[in-house]
């Protein structure tokens, strides 16, 4: 499924200047058609609901008023966008431009890209997102194991063999994966040396999955790795990288997947440009407790008295068992690290512990909260 906005992310559309609608650019594209001579024949009845209208012809033939008919009959066939290719001197009504913003429907203008050109990049892009979508809800299916994990893996992509290593990119924050990267995807899904390497996007990253007929071949390496991710434009500046254990057969690709997942969360911990799951230690457990519903719950109140305390007393109660916990629980490192006397830790950390409840022996508990927390606030 694509939305109106998506395309604006397109090389080819970036020409369009929005000039009405706004609140519809969240419209679903079903498909794109080209407006011609039906202005003179007034016939619309070829357009359907969802298409995108492109057209050079609309105010060419000089009838302000077909003009105005046609956006009309256009917007009540129910067309999701127009996009009108304007030329020297040429202005769009105002009646046309009401129609639309009274609709809900963007009217673009454009000036010298080919329609062609567009329905071309739009079709592209359309098969690419249906392929990534459906290996999307392949892996959905795979991780939650409701049906033979083996013939999942077929599904998701016939060429991947029994051995595989998986690692996972997640974005930084501000960052997004652009529609270059998005196609490069497709373009470096392909075999290498006896390794077969597909990119899914996923959960807001990408995954890249290593696959070999040997435990050995489906291990590239770190180096290669990067390079791979590096292909599409990818880097460790803008993402946080985590590798999976390298697993040897169809049915533990759900290990493989989940650890790269997860390892990518606990990156962020690490000064490495990318990690591996084996290398977390404690925090693979305490990674798995975000997953449980109640459990996250307790983690979470507990987390928001805390969050609120700071807010209303701009106190730094948060900050302070943060630091505790990343020093494992020495008072002297921690007072260092925040530039403050031991007393103002250790008072800050008695206030912490009764407001959620712990007593001041309870470090295992507080590492198991602030290490869910350092998690989520990488």
């Amino acid at each position: 499924m694509v939305y109106v906005c998506e395309l604006l992310r397109l090389e080819p559309f970036k020409e369009f200047e929005l000039i009405a609608g706004e609140r519809g650019l969240s419209r679903v594209v079903t498909d794109y058609i080209v407006l011609d001579y039906e202005i003179i024949s007034e016939d619309y009845s070829d357009f359907r609901k969802g298409e995108v209208v492109l057209t050079s012809m609309l105010l060419s033939q000089g009838n302000r008023d077909k003009a105005i008919n046609a956006v009309r009959q256009l917007i009540s066939r129910g067309v999701s966008a127009i996009a009108i290719r304007v030329f020297p001197k040429m202005e769009v009504p105002d009646e046309i431009i009401c129609l639309a913003n009274n609709s809900d429907v963007p009217l673009f203008i454009f000036h010298t890209v080919y329609v062609n050109d567009l329905i071309v990049a739009a079709n592209e892009y359309a098969k690419t997102k249906d392929m990534h979508e459906l290996s999307s809800r392949r892996l959905d299916e795979l991780l939650g194991v409701n049906q033979s994990v083996a013939a999942t893996v077929r599904d998701l992509d016939p060429m991947l063999m029994p051995c595989a290593q998986a690692a996972y990119a997640s974005p930084k924050d501000g960052v997004q994966m652009d529609d270059v990267t998005f196609r490069l995807m497709r373009r470096y899904t392909a075999n290498e040396r006896n390794i077969y390497r597909t990119f899914i996007p996923y959960r807001g990253g990408i995954l890249l999955l290593c696959s070999a007929s040997t435990e050995a071949g489906a291990d590239p390496g770190d180096k290669a790795i990067l390079a791979r991710f590096d292909d599409i434009g990818v880097t460790y500046a803008d993402y946080y990288i985590g590798v999976g254990s390298t697993v040897e057969s169809y049915e533990d690709y759900p290990v493989a997947i989940s650890e790269a997942i997860r390892a990518s969360a606990m990156c962020p911990g690490s000064a490495k440009p990318i990690f591996h799951y084996e290398d977390g230690g404690a925090l693979r457990l305490i990674h798995c407790i975000l997953e449980d519903g109640a459990a996250r719950r307790v983690y979470q109140g507990a987390i928001s008295v805390l969050r609120d305390y700071d807010r209303e007393n701009s106190s730094e109660l948060l900050d302070t068992l943060a630091a505790y916990v990343r020093l494992r629980g020495d008072v002297k490192a921690t007072a260092e690290a925040l530039y403050q006397h031991p007393n103002t830790i250790r008072y800050r950390l008695k206030k912490a512990f009764s407001l959620i409840g712990l007593t001041s022996d309870s470090y295992e508990q507080l590492f198991i909260l602030m290490s869910l927390y350092l998690l989520e606030n990488r």
